[in-house]
């Protein structure tokens, strides 16, 4: 037997490859309704009106995804949004969010 034949023998016995059951995944996300419940409990919490970027820290959801939500609330008539007048904050306007 050569010895290539030994090395590929070597190699291919089970106890050389890595044992892995299952490929490793990505958690998944929770699903509409239950961001939408925290959300909600995000405002509950707070207390006060608070801005996207709150909610963002508060839920470790994204940009994207927390003004989805809280404009879907917006339309259910479950929060309000509340632009100060007049006030900017960083030259920009901002907008802050409450529960009804």
């Amino acid at each position: 037997m050569s010895s290539l034949a030994i090395f590929v023998d070597q190699i291919m016995r089970p106890s050389f490859l890595p044992n892995y059951e299952a490929p490793a995944r990505r958690p998944a996300q929770p699903v509409a309704e239950e961001k939408l419940r925290q959300a909600l409990a995000c405002l509950k919490a707070a207390g006060k009106p608070v801005s996207s970027r709150w909610v963002m820290d508060y839920t470790g959801y994204t940009k994207q995804s927390v003004c989805h939500l809280l404009y879907k609330l917006e339309q259910e008539e479950e929060v309000v949004k509340i632009q100060p007048l007049g006030e900017k904050l960083h030259g920009k306007a901002f907008t802050l969010w409450e529960l009804r």
